[in-house]
């Protein structure tokens, strides 16, 4: 046994690392100290380890300072060794001890210190950013470099073309790393101060999720442009040095032109508000809602003509993309189709033929949408909703009527302009002073000056005139005085007569 060491006490050895009388013989070879040899000569034993006691006295050495002494190395379990060259300016090996490690090294040569092991958390990743390796290429910004296993070889980095600065490869969570802190910085969650300096926050080095019904489209920052590719739903290593990804929703999707009293939880279609159109200088306002299915192919360029590129926050580059896609594709048309409806529809017809409305909107969707690989669905118009009397009172009188009668009629007087405007008048007023006085005849007229004097005299001899059966024809002084004594709610069929009878003037 040996003699004890001021400060340390002996105990059985757990693992070997004394010194040896051959390793004494080396150190007198190399010129070592006649008192360091006699100090070590003590403990070169196989017998026994020194050992710190609990509060070793003043001056006491360590077992590191021992082991440095004796260059035995021995590397702590979630630690690397760090091995230096005594007396040299060039730095340390590339390459770190990895745990457990166990190795003679001589200490006139070299000093090894241990460092933890890089860990990375589950569901993060770590950057790295090189010290030392080739100056980067403009053309080639943070290559990879091929069986650096995870920046834990470095000799195989700085010989495989290694660049100094931020590296595109990445560090995968749930792992530790046995990394050479002076070859190679790598930033963590855990590690503030690194982030603070790289500009980056905890989001930044999360992964990526994808949710189900959604398709994640990489961004590329130093290009600012889309990748072809998509990512499936599910959670992905991104490194926010050189990528984002913007989420975009392939699912369907509801959108509405209302006043949207309710906040909706994607926001699509917050810009849209209720169409409002004037048709012969009445306004009338109309709800919309439209449904739209964005493939997974049709997703990057979306992002690619629509994104905001780097500037805009990742968790919401894809909802803005696809907010200005509805706006300035989707709303333009559906703006555009109803400025062209103005000019095409009397208000009337407006009202009666919001069916054709919609049908005709429908297929001006689907035509804008194609180019863009958009998949356009259902198209709902709601009912105009008028801001004058006179409209709303229109819409009243329309709601109880043979609307699809009614239409007809429309029709046949679109195709027959020749109708003399001045005959309908006069039946107008005709009929309704015998039946409602010189009120109704007012009302009429204000009518007639809404929707056209034959669709008007048409209305109401439809609403005033039965179904006495008469003849086909009837004209003259027979026609006056069958319409002064029959009983106005029983002739009905009389309508088509005199549209025939009208038409034929």
């Amino acid at each position: 046994m040996g003699a004890d060491l001021p400060g340390y006490e002996l105990r059985p050895p757990i693992r070997s690392g004394t010194v040896t009388h051959s390793f004494l013989e080396t150190l007198a070879e190399y010129g070592a100290s006649p008192a360091l040899l006699n100090e070590l000569s003590a403990v070169a034993t196989d017998e026994a380890v020194a050992t710190p006691p609990s509060h070793p006295r003043r001056g006491a050495r360590s077992p590191e300072f021992l082991r440095g002494l004796t260059g035995f190395v021995d590397v702590p379990d979630r630690f690397v060794g760090i091995v230096r060259r005594r007396r040299s300016r060039g730095g340390s090996p590339p390459n770190a001890l990895a745990p457990r490690t166990r190795c003679w090294l001589n200490p006139l040569r070299y000093i090894v210190r241990y460092v933890p092991q890089v860990h990375v958390p589950a569901g993060t990743i770590g950057l790295v950013d090189a010290r030392a390796g080739a100056a980067r290429s403009p053309e080639h910004p943070g290559r990879r470099v091929e069986g650096a296993d995870h920046f834990q070889d470095g000799a195989a980095f700085l010989d495989g073309g290694g660049e100094r600065g931020r590296q595109l490869a990445h560090l995968p969570g749930g792992a530790y790393y046995s990394i050479n802190p002076d070859l190679f910085e790598v930033i963590t969650v855990d590690r503030p101060e690194l982030l603070a300096r790289h500009g980056l926050t905890r989001d930044d080095l999360r992964e990526v999720l994808v949710p189900e019904g959604n398709v994640g489209v990489v961004v590329a920052l130093d290009v600012g442009q889309a990748r072809p590719a998509t990512l499936e739903p599910g959670t992905h290593a991104i490194n926010p040095w050189f990528a984002r990804v913007s989420t975009i929703p392939t699912r369907e999707l509801l959108l509405e032109w209302t006043e949207h009293s309710a906040v909706r939880e994607d926001g699509l279609d917050h810009a849209l508000k209720p169409i409002a159109v004037v048709i012969q200088g009445y306004r009338l306002t109309l709800e919309l809602a439209q449904t739209i299915r964005i493939p997974a192919s049709a997703a990057p360029e979306i992002v690619r003509r629509f994104g905001d590129g780097e500037r805009a926050e990742p968790r919401s580059a894809g909802r803005a993309a696809v907010q200005r896609f509805v706006g300035r594709v989707l709303g333009a048309t559906v703006d555009g189709f109803f400025a062209e409806a103005v000019g095409a529809y009397q208000i009337i017809d407006f009202i009666l033929g919001i069916s054709e409305v919609r049908s005709r909107l429908e297929s001006r969707i689907g035509e804008a949408l194609t180019p863009w690989g958009v998949v356009a669905g259902e198209t709902t118009v709601g009912e105009p909703v008028a801001h004058e009397p006179e409209v709303v009172d229109l819409q009243r009188t329309l709601a109880g009527r043979n609307v699809e009668l009614i239409r007809e009629i429309r029709r046949q007087e679109r195709q027959s302009p020749a109708v003399s405007i001045v005959h309908m008048e006069a039946e107008v007023a005709r009929l309704a002073t015998q039946t409602q006085g010189e009120r109704e005849v007012e009302r009429l007229r204000r009518e007639i000056e809404l929707a056209g004097p034959y669709r008007a005299a048409v209305e109401r001899v439809v609403e005033q005139m039965g179904s006495l059966r008469v003849p086909q024809v009837v004209g003259g002084d027979a026609a006056e005085r069958m319409l002064s004594v029959m009983p106005l709610a029983q002739a009905r069929e009389m309508l088509r007569v005199l549209v025939k009878t009208y038409a034929d003037d």
